[in-house]
């Protein structure tokens, strides 16, 4: 210590007052960590001035230069800058010393750093007079950074320093961090104040510091901050992952961390308030959401980018892919709830993905207004599922899958009995109308005796014991058929039923309506026509609240003035064969707006039609054609020649000479376009599917169409793509994936037709492994085979569970395919019948991740698993980590993730799972 007294140096270890002048002593409150800062901030401040005075005086005698930060050298000062380059010398007060090491060089005679260099040739600091061992280990640490040996000069110092400050620190900066945000920068130990200085400089991302000097940096930051540059110059050489594993690893053991884990893990703001953590002090919700704000802004920078690079080039980025970026639960939640909040992107719940944010609109909202209108009032989702696929491609969200769409809709309070989804709760009324509406076109013939069975009621309970399952109906055919009648059925024949008739007449609105009928434009008028000018008033005033009901009152209030039909009555006489048709109205309207028309505009020119009456004219109708998905054109507006229609079929004979009698519709489109370009134009055909419908319709008698295939006539049969498939691979005995994605983009399928047909076309093969694919017939497992698996299995099964992920498959029997965890599965399912494979609800054809049971525990899920040991230990209720510790203890891990744990067998609560299936 140096005595403020009389400035003799001591130690304050053996004496508490000076011992040269009795001096009591006073310790000022300086750690060891803030004499280094301060030393090495002295050091870059006084030397790099000094430095930058000498190299700037040699370019230039006659300007000002800014020596320090806000410092101008005047004129006079350059002069005598300029002698002293020509002696280069630099004082030790200038380096950076502390005042008792600056008054031991004095006493030693040491002025300069030459003198300090010359001392050194033959002695050590130590050998200094009445200097302590701290001054001794403050001055060595100041040579060594200087680069001090005894054998250099000042002008080498200065020329060393010189060569620093061309340097460029961020040179070998990751090329992950080039647009990670300046921000982010304070996560890595710069101040603040730095960063702004950045942003200042209009260097807003890291890629902007990539190519600038020392100098350049220092003219920005100030010189005393470069050695903090460098430090994060170093971290920057990493890649993004590295660096937010670095970011999380700072933080671990903070209180902001645990904090914001807890968010990420549920717990609301109020559960963090009331319960701090042991050794917390309290804190209210208000500085809670503080702590979580400033620690999203600290890492979401980093997120952000990793996100960008994760999605690439792809449509979305799956959990799954951000969950495997780091083996830590910890880090997983956190990296998914900042996801969460990343504003680039959007998180769909339902598919477990992120996908671009799109400012316009949000892409679960478009999905569900879609879904709204493919659905209805119900619909069938497997008897559609060309159709969904179809509008799914046309607004470009065709990398959702089924399972997508299934929990969107459920999502929304959708029910799904079987494959057929009813928004709300259905009664089985409502789901028999659909089928009755689908199957039974002309009607059900009901029975109202429980001694005579009726055999369209018969048909009907078989219908939806076979599509839709859950769905319970009345045993009784009797208590079927009233409560079938309640919901909007009416007597149509005998025994046949269609909507009731029982109304209140009103004879000044019935005079309206004959009014409208003979005056209407067409010859021949439709009930629902009637009925949708009519609704509220037939409703409100007569109770008629369906066209068929109204169609019986018009019979029984005019009987003589129309021939009554069905679904429609003819006035003036005419005879049915001469009537308008629909299709005769529907070709007049399309002709006079002079381009397609949606369906919105069809239901609007034609009020009341049901869907059934406007759409079958199109497929009846040589005239009318689909155009695209909900849109509808005619001949009458197309301009088609004979040329173009031989350019056609030469497209397609040629197709099918290609592919064995098959063309797909984008095959024909791109050799149309080739071939044709001109016929596209004019008829402004933008799509494959627009083509297909003219040449379904040019084509009709030589050849067969169903989106998206086309064949010669009887030659395959287009029901279902997987028909189509085993025709082109001519029905292999063995095949391999890669052959199948081959021929799907050959034929230009989509390949979330080509995911979804794979799944039709197993029912029929096997699977040998990850690629190859046999008949079911063709794979024959020996008796001992079979017996050796079966000791196997259960030698290897621990506590009613086998993971087949990973499986080890030494010691399994020898025979003529190798082992795999797919084959496994495969022959489990064939010959094992103790045994059943359970498989997440989210598949994945790439990777096995199937559990092998006993069939007699009756488990069909993997939450059915969990529960098992839950319930086998006793462990009803526990908390999130004790849950996933409990999970890797009973060899559950990454068998049951949460999101896998459905609400009708756990409830989460207050970060806490419970079990309800006991």
């Amino acid at each position: 210590m140096i005595c403020s007294v009389c400035g003799s140096e001591f130690s304050v270890e053996k004496f508490d007052i000076c011992p040269y002048c009795l001096t009591p002593v006073v310790v000022e409150d300086n750690t060891n960590n803030e004499v280094s800062e301060v030393l090495n901030e002295a050091v870059s401040t006084e030397l790099t001035s000094t430095i930058e005075k000498n190299m700037n005086i040699e370019h230039s005698s006659t300007k000002n230069i800014e020596l320090d930060d806000e410092y101008e050298v005047t004129e006079a000062d350059l002069i005598e800058e300029s002698e002293e380059i020509d002696s280069p010398d630099i004082m030790i007060d200038e380096i950076g010393l502390s005042v008792r090491a600056k008054n031991a060089f004095r006493r030693a005679n040491i002025h300069t750093l030459n003198g300090l260099i010359s001392f050194l040739e033959n002695n050590s600091i130590s050998d200094l007079k009445n200097i302590g061992a701290k001054t001794v280990q403050e001055t060595e640490a100041l040579i060594e950074k200087l680069g001090i040996d005894g054998h250099n000069s000042s002008q080498d110092i200065v020329n060393k320093e010189y060569t620093d400050l061309e340097k460029r620190i961020f040179e070998n900066m990751s090329l992950d961090v080039d647009f990670l945000s300046v921000d982010a920068l304070v996560e890595l130990g710069l101040s603040k104040k730095i960063v702004s200085s950045f942003i200042d400089s209009n260097i807003k991302c890291c890629q902007g510091l990539r190519n600038l000097s020392t100098k350049e940096l220092s003219m920005i930051v100030g010189k005393r901050y470069i050695d903090r540059l460098t430090a994060v110059a170093t971290l920057l050489e990493q890649d993004l992952m590295s660096l937010l594993k670095y970011v999380l690893d700072n933080s671990r053991l903070s209180r902001e961390y645990k904090i914001f884990l807890r968010r990420a893990r549920g717990e609301t703001l109020q559960e963090i308030a009331d319960n701090p953590g042991p050794q917390e002090s309290s804190i209210t919700r208000e500085r809670v959401r503080q702590i979580e704000r400033k620690y999203m802004k600290g890492i979401l920078p980093f997120v952000r980018e990793l996100l960008f690079i994760l999605k690439g080039s792809n449509n979305c980025i799956g959990v799954q892919d951000i969950l495997d970026i780091f083996d830590d639960d910890e880090y997983d939640q956190i990296l998914l709830y900042v996801s969460k909040s990343c504003d680039e992107f959007e998180y769909l719940d339902f598919a477990d993905m992120f996908v671009d944010r799109n400012q316009e609109y949000s892409v679960e909202e478009k999905l569900l207004e879609l879904l709204k209108d493919f659905v209805a009032d119900g619909t069938d989702l497997s008897e559609n599922r060309e159709d969904l696929e179809t509008a799914l491609a046309e607004t470009k969200l065709d990398y959702l899958d089924k399972n997508s769409i299934t929990n969107l809709l459920k999502k929304n309070n959708y029910t799904f009995y079987g494959d057929f989804v009813v928004k709300g709760k259905a009664s089985y009324a409502q789901a028999c109308m659909h089928i009755i509406r689908t199957k039974f076109i002309d009607g059900i013939k009901l029975s109202q005796s429980e001694s005579e069975q009726s055999e369209d009621l018969i048909t009907l309970r078989r219908i939806i014991s076979e599509k839709y399952k859950g769905l319970s109906v009345p045993a009784s055919d009797r208590a079927l058929s009233s409560t079938l009648i309640r919901n909007g059925l009416i007597l149509r024949g005998r025994g046949m039923y269609i909507p009731q008739e029982n109304v209140t007449l009103d004879e000044d609105l019935l005079s309206e309506i004959k009014n409208f009928i003979d005056e209407s434009d067409t010859n021949k008028v439709f009930y629902n026509e009637i009925y949708s000018n009519f609704e509220g008033a037939l409703n409100f005033m007569c109770g008629i609240d369906n066209y068929n009901y109204l169609h019986g009152v018009l019979a029984m209030r005019y009987p003589d003035s129309y021939e009554y039909n069905r679904d429609y009555l003819l006035k003036n006489g005419v005879k049915d064969e001469h009537a308008d048709s629909i299709a005769d109205r529907i070709y007049a309207f399309i002709c006079r707006m002079g381009r397609p028309v949606s369906k919105k505009e069809l239901f609007q020119e034609f009020r009341g039609f049901s869907n059934i009456m406007l759409i079958m004219p199109f497929v009846n109708d040589s005239r009318l054609l689909q155009w695209e998905y909900n849109y509808y054109s005619c001949t009458g507006i197309l301009d088609i020649t004979e040329e173009d229609l031989l350019v056609l079929n030469n497209c397609l004979c040629e197709l099918f000479e290609e592919n064995n009698g098959y063309a797909s519709d984008g095959l024909l489109y791109e050799k149309t376009l080739d071939r044709c370009p001109d016929f596209l134009e004019k008829n402004h055909i933008s799509s494959e599917m627009n083509l297909h419908y003219i040449v379904a319709k040019m084509f009709d008698s030589t050849m067969d169409f169903k989106r998206p295939h086309i064949s010669k006539k009887n030659r395959i049969n287009l029901l279902s793509t997987k028909n189509v498939v085993m025709y082109l691979m001519n029905y292999p005995d063995r095949f391999t994936y890669q052959q199948y994605i081959s021929l799907c983009d050959k034929m230009k399928w989509s390949r979330v037709t080509a995911s979804a047909v794979l799944v039709d076309i197993e029912e029929d093969y096997a699977r040998l492994s990850i690629d190859e694919y046999i008949k079911n017939e063709l794979l024959v497992v020996s008796e001992s085979t079979v017996s050796e698996l079966n000791s196997l299995i259960a030698d290897k099964i621990e506590n009613g569970v086998l993971s087949l992920i990973n499986i080890d498959l030494e010691g399994f029997p020898d025979w003529e395919y190798p082992w795999n965890e797919f084959i496994l599965e495969t022959v489990i399912k064939k010959e094992l019948s103790d045994y059943e494979v359970i498989q997440p609800i989210m598949k994945d054809r790439r990777y096995q991740r199937g559990i092998v049971v006993r069939k007699e525990e009756n488990i069909n899920s993997y939450a059915q698993i969990v529960a098992k040991r839950m319930t086998e230990t006793g462990n009803h209720k526990m908390s999130e980590s004790q849950f996933l510790s409990f999970l890797v203890v009973n060899n559950l891990a990454r068998m049951a993730i949460p999101n896998e744990l459905t609400n009708s067998e756990y409830i989460r609560k207050d970060g806490e799972f419970y079990c309800t299936i006991i």
